[in-house]
């Protein structure tokens, strides 16, 4: 026997219910419920807005000097005062609050701040110690945040928050002269503002968010900044963007780093699994006199299926039917070329084929890149350096390499040597006979011919491989056009892609562009024309997005991520 105890770690919740859990108004001049009373607002635009961003900066930062560039002043203060739970505790214990239920309002004493009441979550022994208590909804914060900056860049009606009231604030302010109101007579207007779209940007613009396409199985990671640099954006946009577009939404960002190194992911933080299980409950409401009777029934159905589906083995449910892109796992082969974690499907596209000099070119880039065998390749490389001139060695090592490597392992086999193998015998002998696929899960990943791809509302043909040998500079980009399945003798089989690579020689002009850190290759100049094929296994999924800076046939390269999928390294032993 013994006691189970449990413990409230944290509250999610969205920003009003964030002031009934933790007792601080998020509405007013102190809405921030980290910064408290020390947060920095104004009125601006007939509302609230939260800016002194700067407090955040290093002591000695240049941008702390400016004043035009900002609200006109310099900033000397520190950033806000973080307040530990046993001082919150404190505080609240010293107010007195109107008793709860139907009383006389009265008017909230200066001495209580923002406090609304005392939590009652406090009554937990340990409330007070916890270094976070209440999480900032990151789902609410992001739509919030997202509506705000798009509406005002793509000035949004209703949306923008570059008003005639932001703009009547600016002059009353005096700073950023070139987007005051512009007056003729009588009359005043208000010009499109530097960080606004022009009617026809906006067409690009929209036109290029409707030809993304990502991949299946998607997992956003957009990233996320640093304390620092959320610092350093937030600054940016004061510089930008006028007051009024400061909400307590745009403020709360500075604090998010923060939440996430005290508390780490975000995905047991936010409300997006709480909204999902919401949305189901409303989904099984059919006769609306009763809800509640409703979801209970529903309710009832689930629990009973899920307690079911645990002793079903026969039968396939959510507990033990196979992932959503299956690769049937690792293969008990020694070779590491014949150990693969992948499983073709689909039929290959019109006109496909595979002709015997694609089979000696597929085969050899296996035998180059089976570990096991390097020891083959180097000793036979020695032999062909000692017998033929430098300029002939590349091309005599790979026509003669195959049946010297099948003659050696038959002398193996002859010797009965310990290092032979049937797997080594297979190998050697080479594939028998090639089948053609349009798709393949690899990893965990689905990966789908070029031809298929088009058709779909998802992209999963881009290909990525880091450069290695002597392009360890270099990385490859292509597009997969057909899975080729290598079938050798007692079953063996090896997955290969094949694949048109896009030239990214940087010593190629007009090859590729690095423009802020983003690469960008130019898909109507392909290389490797005639050596298409890698390995299944070494290829990761990228994602190729319309550049419209550089113009047609150029596509920005985007690594993703996806769900379930998780790069772990490797441990090696010391």
């Amino acid at each position: 026997m013994f006691t189970l105890r449990a413990a409230v770690m944290w509250t999610v919740n969205d920003f009003p219910a964030y002031a009934m859990v933790s007792g601080w108004s998020t509405k007013g001049y102190m809405a921030c419920p980290v910064c408290k009373e020390d947060v920095t607002s104004g009125w601006h635009a007939g509302k609230v807005c939260y800016l002194g961003h700067r407090r955040w900066l290093p002591w000695d930062h240049e941008w702390r000097e400016k004043d035009k560039e900002f609200d006109g002043n310099t900033e000397r203060r520190l950033r806000p005062r973080e307040w530990s739970g046993d001082e919150i505790l404190e505080q609240l214990n010293r107010l007195d609050f109107a008793p709860f239920g139907k009383t006389v309002s009265r008017t909230r004493p200066s001495t209580h701040l923002n406090w609304t009441h005392k939590p009652m979550f406090f009554e937990l022994p340990y409330w007070s110690k916890l270094k976070l208590r209440h999480n900032l909804d990151v789902m609410h914060v992001e739509k919030n945040v997202f509506d705000t900056l798009v509406g005002t860049i793509l000035d949004i009606e209703g949306k923008t928050k570059d008003t005639i009231k932001a703009r009547l604030d600016l002059e009353r302010m005096g700073i950023r002269r070139g987007l005051w109101m512009n007056r003729d007579s009588d009359k005043a207007r208000r010009d499109l503002a530097f960080f606004s779209m022009k009617p026809n940007d906006k067409k690009e613009f929209l036109k290029f968010v409707s030809s993304v396409k990502f991949p299946d199985g998607y997992a956003s990671n957009i990233a996320r900044c640093l304390r620092h640099d959320i610092v350093q954006v937030l600054c940016k946009f004061e510089m930008i963007f006028p007051p009024a577009f400061f909400t307590s939404m745009i403020h709360v960002m500075v604090h998010l780093p923060e939440e996430a190194l005290l508390a780490g992911p975000v995905n047991y933080r936010w409300m997006y699994p709480i909204e999902r299980l919401l949305g189901e409950l409303k989904k099984s409401v059919r006769n609306r006199a009763k809800p509640e009777g409703s979801i209970i029934e529903a309710w009832v159905q689930y629990e009973s299926l899920t307690f079911c589906g645990m002793y079903l083995k026969d039968v396939e449910t959510v507990f033990n039917r196979p992932q959503r892109n299956n690769d049937g796992g690792m293969r008990n082969e020694k070779l590491s070329v014949f150990a693969q974690s992948a499983r073709p499907f689909g039929d290959p596209g019109r006109g496909e084929s595979f002709s015997r000099n694609d089979m000696e070119v597929a085969h050899w880039f296996v035998l180059n890149n089976c570990d096991e065998i390097m020891a083959y390749l180097d000793e036979h490389e020695q032999m062909m350096k000692r017998e033929h001139p430098s300029h002939l060695v590349a091309r005599k090592h790979r026509e003669l390499f195959p049946q010297w490597f099948l003659d050696s392992v038959n002398k193996l086999k002859s010797s009965n040597s310990p290092t032979y193998s049937d797997e080594l015998y297979n190998l050697a002998f080479g594939p028998i006979r090639a089948e053609l696929f349009s798709g393949c899960n690899v990893n965990g990943v689905k990966f789908l011919g070029a031809a298929r791809d088009d058709k779909l509302c998802t992209q999963n043909s881009g290909v990525h491989v880091p450069g290695g040998g002597e392009s360890t500079d270099i990385d490859f980009y292509g597009k997969l056009t057909t899975v080729v399945q290598l079938l050798y003798k007692d079953r063996y089989q090896v997955i290969m892609f094949k694949c048109r690579w896009f030239d990214t020689n940087p010593n190629r002009a007009g090859s590729v562009k690095i423009d802020h850190g983003v690469l960008s290759v130019n898909i109507n100049r392909t290389w490797y024309d005639d050596d298409p094929y890698i390995l299944a296994n070494m290829a990761s999924q990228i994602v190729y997005l319309d550049d419209p800076k550089a113009g047609n046939g150029w596509k920005v390269v985007q690594k993703m991520d996806h769900r379930n999928v998780y790069d772990i390294p490797e441990l090696c032993c010391l």
